[in-house]
């Protein structure tokens, strides 16, 4: 894990490869700047995903049987964007290049070691031969290998450096998640769910269509003014009898939760994408 919010990252890291390599083929400045942005979020939905496993755990569901129950809404989600980068391409008249599938294997053969990964995550899930710590455990220790003594881009000197990073990050989750705990206890204590659904009914608010629509707009706003670890912990709990009353799935819920940190995470005032883009590409 190399960020409470890894896809935040994605146009730092990806991002900065994508872009120029965008730019060259001829899609517009705006369009290649939005695709970064908005497809570092896209991974919400599809395992291993951070947020699902977070979402998971607090609300009592089994992370596997949720990782799969992500599979297609996440795939929905890529074929869209996908047929909708690929209709700017053809609006722009952008020259396209043959699929060369020869050209296509060795670009692939370039990143063979790093697909390991992945391979050794799910393969391990999927198969029951590991545990979640387990798995990252091995992940861990594969990377290290391949950095050291494959790509050789890391050294025995830097592990420190690299370690003490590490441990600062663990230790500002472990606040994150330390305060978040506390807010949700106290949101328990004062039976603020309860009191919440009194009044949506005392509003009229009694149809399970009615509900989908407040629910996606305030997990949006949710989302919106805080951070995604902090949003799965605090309103997680408070949608939960909501989601019960109005008979909502518990999976069609984390779908919907996710989702809604997907978008949030472009949208100001504080899509965290938005920000990371501008200090990247200095927008």
């Amino acid at each position: 894990m190399s960020s409470p919010q890894p896809p935040t990252f994605e146009p730092v890291a990806i991002g900065g490869l994508l872009y120029p390599a965008l730019r060259s083929q001829g899609y517009d400045e705006r369009f290649s700047l939005g695709l970064v942005t908005t497809g570092g979020s896209l991974g919400l939905l599809l395992p291993p995903s951070l947020p699902i496993l977070v979402y998971s755990l607090v609300a009592g569901l089994d992370f596997e049987a949720a990782f799969k129950a992500g599979v297609l809404p996440g795939l929905l989600v890529l074929v869209v964007l996908g047929a909708y980068a690929a209709w700017v391409g053809l609006k722009d008249r952008v020259p396209r290049d043959r699929f060369q599938p020869r050209a296509a294997l060795r670009a692939l053969g370039l990143v063979k070691w790093e697909l390991g990964i992945p391979v050794l995550i799910l393969g391990g899930l999927g198969t029951s031969l590991t545990t979640l710590d387990e798995s990252a455990a091995l992940a861990l220790a594969y990377t290290l290998a391949v950095a050291l003594w494959v790509h050789r881009d890391l050294t025995w000197r830097q592990l420190p450096r690299v370690a003490q990073s590490a441990l600062s990050l663990a230790g500002a989750v472990i606040v994150i998640l330390m305060m978040a705990n506390a807010l949700m206890n106290v949101v328990i204590d004062r039976q603020v769910p309860a009191r919440v659904l009194d009044g949506l009914v005392a509003l009229g608010l009694t149809e399970r269509w009615q509900f989908l629509v407040v629910l996606n707009l305030f997990l949006l706003v949710v989302g919106m003014l805080m951070d995604g670890f902090s949003a799965l912990l605090v309103a997680v709990p408070l949608v939960l009898p909501f989601a019960a009353r109005f008979g909502l799935h518990p999976f069609h819920l984390a779908m919907m939760f996710i989702l809604n940190l997907e978008l949030a995470f472009c949208a100001p005032p504080l899509g965290l994408n938005l920000f990371i883009s501008s200090f990247r590409f200095r927008r």
